[in-house]
Parts: C-alpha cells; sequence; structure tokens
C-alpha cells in the first residue's frame, strides 16, 4: 500500500515537472521570439539558440515577468526617441556614466572607424541591461534640457577660449596626477580660463607685433626719407611692458623711428654753431603762432600717412600730440595741426587727440598708428610710444613718430658736436696753462709755445719736462707782420724735414696763438703730451722765470 502511495506520488510530481518544465520553454521561446534584442542584451550574447540555454541562463530569463519585458521594451524605445533629441549629448553621457557597456558583446561599434550617430546609439541601447535602462530612465526632460545647456556652454568655452583650455589643463597636469578636464572642472573653471585666454592673446598679440613692428620701423624710416627728403630721422628703443601667457608684465623694447622738420636742443649751448643757435632763438617765434610752417610741409606730412595707408592696406589712426612739458598754449597746438586736420578730414582718415586716446575701446583694431608732434623731448616720445602701444590689447598696432620740432638730448647734441666739444675743451685748457705763465708784457703770446716747444732760451730744457723724446721735436717762428699772421716751421724727425704752416692771427693775442698752438700740437701729435704734462712745463717755466724778465 505505501509503495504504491510513494509510486503514485513520484507520476504525479514527474507531470508536475514536465508541466512547469514545459510552461518555462513555452515562455522561453516567448520571450526570444516578442523580445530577441532585449534577450541577447540580458545575457551578453550576439545570438540565442534557446536548445543550448545553460540552467543559469534559463534561471535568468525567467526572473523577469512579463510586466519586465514590457517595461523593458518600452523604455528602450522611449531612450530611442531622446536619443534623437539629444544624439551626440545622449551618446556622450551614456558612455561616461556606463563605460562597462563598450565591452559587451552587443556594443557592435568596437573597433569600428566613425560609426553614424544613429549606430552609436543602437548599439548603446542593445548593451544596456534591464536595471541600467530603467537608471537612464528615471532622467527626466529637464534634466536632459540642462545637460544641452550645459553641452553648448562648454562647447562655447571650447571654441572661444581654446588657448584658456589648455592652459588650465597644463597646470592641472602638473599639479596633480595626469587626467583629463572633467566638464564639471571646465564649467567651475570658466573665470580662470578666460582669464588664461586673455593673457593667451595678449602674449600673441604682442609677440606677433613685435615682428611686424620690425619690419613697418624699415618701411616708416624709407617712407620718410622719400617724402620728406631734407627732413631729421632718428631711430629709439621703446621700453614697455607686455605681458606673458602666464599672465605676469616683463620688459621689453621695441624699435620705433622718428622723423622731424626742424631741431634744436637747449643743451650745451656753449658748443653749438650759428645754424643750431638760430634754430633756437625760432623756437619762442613757433611757441607764440608768429613763426609757421609752410603749406607743402603738411602735404609731405599727410603723404607720408597715405603711404602708410598704401602699404598697410589699412587707414591708420593718427593721434595729435597735445601738450608737453614745455607749456606750451592749446591754442598754439591747434595753429599748427590745423591744415594736417584739414587733409585728414577730407580724406576720411581717422584721427585723435593723444588726450582722447582712452575714449577708444582697447580692443579697437588698428593696423597702424602715425603720432603727431609739436615739439617733443625724448622722454615725451618714448613715454607716449609705450602707453599708446600699451593702450591696444588685443591687435597691437605698428606705429611711427613724426614731429615738427624735435629736441636732442643733451647726449645726442653733443654727439652732433663732439669733434668741435673736444677741440673746445682742448683749447680752453691750452688757454688756462697759458694764461698762468709768468710773461713781461714785452714779449708776445709767441713767446709762450716758443719756450714750450721751439728755440727760445730755455725750451731744451722745459721740451725734457714734457715729452719722451724731445730731440725729434723742433719748432721755429719765421719773421712776419705780427699783427696779421704767423708762420711756424716744424719737424717731427729731429730736423731732417719741416713743414711750414701760416696761421692768421696776432701773436700778442692770446685767443689766436692759443688756437695756433692748438693746430702745431695736433699735427706734431704731441697734443696729448702736452694735455697729460703741459701744467708741469708751466711750472718749470715760472720756476726758471724764462719769460719774467726782458
Amino acid at each position: 500500500m505505501v509503495i504504491a502511495i510513494i509510486f503514485t506520488c513520484s507520476i504525479v510530481l514527474v507531470i508536475i515537472f514536465i508541466i512547469y518544465a514545459n510552461k518555462d520553454a513555452r515562455r522561453i521561446r516567448m520571450v526570444h521570439k516578442n523580445y530577441p534584442m532585449l534577450l541577447r542584451a540580458l545575457l551578453d550574447a550576439t545570438s540565442i539558440n534557446i536548445n543550448s540555454l545553460s540552467n543559469e541562463q534559463r534561471k535568468l530569463i525567467l526572473s523577469l515577468s512579463d510586466d519586465d519585458w514590457m517595461d523593458w521594451a518600452a523604455i528602450k524605445k522611449n531612450q530611442h526617441n531622446i536619443a534623437e533629441e539629444y544624439s551626440s549629448l545622449f551618446i556622450k553621457y551614456i558612455l561616461e556614466q556606463y563605460p562597462q557597456i563598450t565591452e559587451r558583446n552587443n556594443y557592435s561599434i568596437k573597433g569600428k572607424i566613425s560609426p553614424t550617430i544613429n549606430e552609436n546609439v543602437d548599439a548603446i541601447l542593445n548593451s544596456l541591461n534591464l536595471h541600467e535602462m530603467r537608471m537612464l530612465d528615471a532622467e527626466t526632460i529637464d534634466n536632459w534640457e540642462n545637460r544641452k545647456k550645459r553641452n553648448v556652454l562648454l562647447e562655447k568655452i571650447r571654441k572661444e577660449y581654446p588657448d584658456g583650455l589648455k592652459e588650465l589643463d597644463q597646470r592641472i597636469t602638473s599639479t596633480k596626477k595626469p587626467k583629463n578636464l572633467s566638464d564639471e572642472d571646465i564649467i567651475r573653471e570658466i573665470s580662470t580660463i578666460k582669464l588664461f585666454q586673455q593673457w593667451h592673446d595678449l602674449a600673441s598679440a604682442y609677440r606677433d607685433w613685435k615682428k611686424r613692428q620690425e619690419v613697418f620701423a624699415t618701411k616708416y624710416y624709407n617712407l620718410c626719407r622719400q617724402d620728406r627728403t631734407n627732413d631729421g630721422r632718428y631711430t629709439y628703443q621703446v621700453c614697455y611692458k607686455r605681458t606673458t601667457g602666464l599672465g605676469d608684465l616683463v620688459d621689453d623694447v621695441y624699435k620705433i623711428w622718428q622723423g622731424f622738420v626742424s631741431s634744436f636742443s637747449s643743451h650745451c649751448l656753449e658748443f653749438q654753431d650759428d645754424r643750431y643757435i638760430s634754430r633756437y632763438n625760432k623756437i619762442p617765434g613757433f611757441k607764440a603762432c608768429t613763426r609757421y610752417f609752410t603749406k607743402i610741409v603738411y602735404e609731405q606730412i599727410f603723404k607720408l600717412i597715405s603711404d602708410i595707408y598704401e602699404y598697410l592696406e589699412s587707414k591708420p589712426l593718427t593721434i595729435f600730440v597735445n601738450s608737453s612739458n614745455y607749456g606750451w598754449s592749446k591754442d598754439a597746438y591747434e595753429y599748427h595741426y590745423r591744415q594736417l586736420r584739414e587733409l585728414l578730414d577730407s580724406n576720411k582718415f581717422p584721427y585723435c587727440d593723444y588726450e582722447s586716446l582712452h575714449n577708444i575701446k582697447e580692443t579697437t583694431v588698428y593696423e597702424g598708428v602715425v603720432v603727431i608732434d609739436l615739439i617733443t623731448s625724448n622722454d615725451e616720445m618714448t613715454n607716449k610710444s609705450k602707453l599708446i602701444i600699451e593702450h591696444f590689447t588685443r591687435h597691437v598696432p605698428v606705429i611711427g613718430y613724426y614731429s615738427f620740432i624735435k629736441e636732442y638730448s643733451d647726449e645726442e647734441i653733443k654727439k652732433i658736436f663732439e669733434p668741435d666739444v673736444v677741440k673746445n675743451n682742448d683749447i680752453a685748457f691750452i688757454k688756462k696753462q697759458f694764461e698762468r705763465v709768468i710773461k713781461n708784457e714785452y714779449f708776445s703770446y709767441i713767446a709762450i709755445i716758443n719756450t714750450i716747444l721751439g728755440e727760445a732760451g730755455g725750451a731744451d730744457k722745459t721740451k725734457k719736462i714734457w715729452l719722451d723724446a724731445p730731440d725729434k721735436y723742433e719748432l721755429r717762428f719765421m719773421d712776419g707782420d705780427n699783427t696779421s699772421k704767423m708762420v711756424a716751421n716744424y719737424s717731427v724727425d729731429g730736423g731732417i724735414t719741416y713743414t711750414v704752416k701760416e696761421y692768421e692771427g696776432d701773436s700778442f693775442s692770446i685767443e689766436d696763438v692759443v688756437k695756433m698752438s692748438y693746430d702745431i700740437l695736433l699735427k706734431m701729435g704731441i697734443l696729448k703730451n702736452f694735455k697729460s704734462k703741459g701744467a708741469k712745463a708751466i711750472d718749470f717755466m715760472n720756476e726758471q722765470a724764462f719769460l719774467a724778465y726782458h
């Protein structure tokens, strides 16, 4: 009886198992038929053979209810619609949030070169499992819209501030473990990125500009020489501050040419010739507007500006300097600038006053600037040139300077008259020594040089005081009219050969004799010796009283 019951129960269990097994098989077949792509995603398989499924695979399939499968299919369809709306943004987000899907078998674009957006979307949706799909489906449209706005902002940052972004990336990489900037990093540091871009743009602008300025300086010089042939031209190195790519301000210099109609100097007037003194004396007339520049001057300066326009293919900005340390009135500036302003106006050339430069935006683009100045010192010229260049930040213009009146610096005027300065100093020294000589009024001033170097009594002894080889040098004075000329006969080879030189002048004039003595000492090659030891020679002559008595 017991055996019969056990057998019957076993049969029932087998029947139940068969029923349920058939039911599970039918359900698996139904899933395979209705949701083939979802089934592949679940099992991470590119193809499914339901007859060779493992028990674990069957359990996994059967663990999902019909509602789960339907929900999964609906979510996938909905996400496909979202992907069509947000395309590349959708792809980027999924790959950031679920990077593991790229290793799955259903990620069909693996190794594919330049897949399309649709291929990317299909590969993603076919690789996500139900849990991942539900996580994705929890993202609202507002979330996607916010991501879209953020993406637009990111694209704008990348487009408008590429170098600032690169600099931030390099700085982060150099201070931390190497990593790529995240979107959050970029948005959080947008102010820093903008600042880095500004520094880069400034550094780039000045770097490119300095090369252009070097080329333009040569062109400007040639145009000045062409259009104002007889005018002066000087070149200078202008110091200025430029921004580096790291935002640091560093000192640099650039070359500029200054053309000028007239010139003068208030320095070293005692050394200047009559021509320069005359220019200096005319300055008050220009200041008072009783002197003026001729029409041709303005026309030729405008021609220069026009030629710069032709060279740059863009009208340069003319900047009129309307103040200086010379204290000239505004009326004086307007008086002397009027004709050039009229030429600029009639030809529609841009211009402004230096004092109004701040009204021009720093980002305004001018290819070139011509500075026009009425009266210019070097310090003011270099300082204004510096500030003009530092004013423009986006596109630095090339620059040239033109002055109606230029003042030479102390150093420049000395250089102009350097030979005369040295000569005058030497003559002054000789005169000072001659004035020290104790001399009877009976003797002319020739007696001094004759005692120092010539045939007078005591000359042989005196020559030994200041000459290294006194026997080589001989000097004789020939008879002449003492009130009109002096004739010297000198030798530098011990009397083998002589040179005769006639000098206009009075032997009793210390000025005339000193100038003659300077020339003789210079031509005999012993001026340097006299400058070094001449004072000792004079002291010796006075001690011996060679000329004290007649």
